[in-house]
């Protein structure tokens, strides 16, 4: 049998050290070296520490406890890899709240047995009319854990236009082990109470701003950033970093409007802190003296830069501000922080 990942988070691109003088590619290697007695003019003299030689330890009880590393080896793989059948339950039983990682495919490999896609066929043929799912320990390769699984069959779904967007065999979801299980106390507490009115009223707002969702809509805003920061030096241009995953707010305030009267009537506006009282000082003097505030310090060409890069995390909402408000925008106040970057593109017509 093999083993097909769905879903495989996007990596950065692999780190390459260069050799600043030339470009040569440095290739690091680790070695384990011990000290010696003898001693020469640069210092002590070390040895190469081979892998044979080599001791791991661990503090059980008070002891420290030494184990080799083929020891250390064969404690954490207590299977060799394969695939291990305990038995089967109900399809039911898998309940999609212990989901634990992204689920797997796995297929018949018939290069390393012969008759592997019959009996794979069989198995799923008989799992699927029963609708039993097969529970089973999954080692993948070798020196890693075994993990507890369950094999579900499902069947080949079409969409509209024919194409087939989940294929027939066994689907393979993780299993937690009973230390992988946390209780959560938010559960344990009693719900907010609400009335039937404002269930309606946000029923009407989740269907009115729902939409269509499928993952490759979305691009990672992070990686997007790294290549267009990427080719805009390559290319020595600007280039905008454009986030998909970013909200268009305007278009969810028109759609939400005719509804903001009533949640302002059913939930009422929202509550603001009162001034807090001053604290006296520590010898009892009379209140602490006030300490003035402490104001970001506004660099405008790194503010720009950093808005033109796509670079702004590092900008506090603080500093935006304080830039606007010298530039002679009004109305920062009570702008987040996508607002006053908007207002700084505009403003310099990034």
């Amino acid at each position: 049998m093999q083993v097909y990942c769905f879903l495989r988070k996007t990596k950065y691109p692999a780190k390459v050290n260069l050799l600043r003088e030339t470009n040569e590619v440095i290739i690091s290697k680790r070695s384990y070296q011990v000290a010696t007695d003898e001693e020469n003019e640069t210092g002590f003299v070390s040895q190469p520490l081979l892998p044979g030689n080599q001791r791991k330890t661990q503090n059980i009880g008070g002891e420290k406890i030494t184990f080799t590393v083929d020891e250390v080896t064969n404690m954490k793989q207590m299977l060799p890899p394969g695939i291990r059948l305990l038995g089967f339950k109900p399809m039911s039983k898998v309940s999609l709240v212990n989901h634990l990682r992204s689920s797997l495919f796995l297929y018949p490999d018939e290069n390393s047995i012969s008759g592997s896609t019959t009996l794979f066929r069989a198995l799923y043929e008989k799992c699927l009319a029963k609708h039993k799912a097969a529970y089973c320990m999954l080692t993948m390769r070798r020196k890693q854990p075994s993990k507890l699984i369950a094999l579900i069959p499902q069947e080949c779904c079409y969409d509209d236009d024919g194409e087939p967007f989940r294929h027939s065999g066994f689907r393979i979801e993780f299993i937690p082990y009973a230390a992988d299980i946390r209780k959560l106390d938010v559960l344990e507490r009693p719900p907010p109470s609400v009335t039937q009115e404002q269930v309606d009223v946000f029923k009407s707002v989740v269907k009115k701003i729902k939409f269509k969702f499928h993952p490759s809509q979305f691009d990672n805003p992070v990686l997007m950033t790294v290549y267009t920061n990427i080719e805009a030096l390559l290319f020595n241009r600007a280039e905008e970093v454009y986030d998909s995953t970013k909200s268009d707010l305007d278009r969810i305030d028109a759609k939400l409007e005719p509804f903001m009267e009533t949640i302002r009537e059913l939930l009422g506006e929202d509550g603001t802190d009162g001034p807090k009282k001053r604290t006296k000082a520590p010898t009892g003097e009379g209140p602490s003296a006030k300490v003035p505030k402490v104001t970001a310090e506004v660099n405008p060409t790194a503010i720009v830069e950093s808005v033109r890069n796509g670079k702004t995390t590092g900008l506090l909402v603080g500093t935006l501000r304080a830039y606007l408000q010298q530039q002679g925008v009004d109305g920062t106040a009570k702008m987040n922080k996508a607002a006053l970057i908007d207002q700084v593109k505009q403003l310099h017509d990034l």
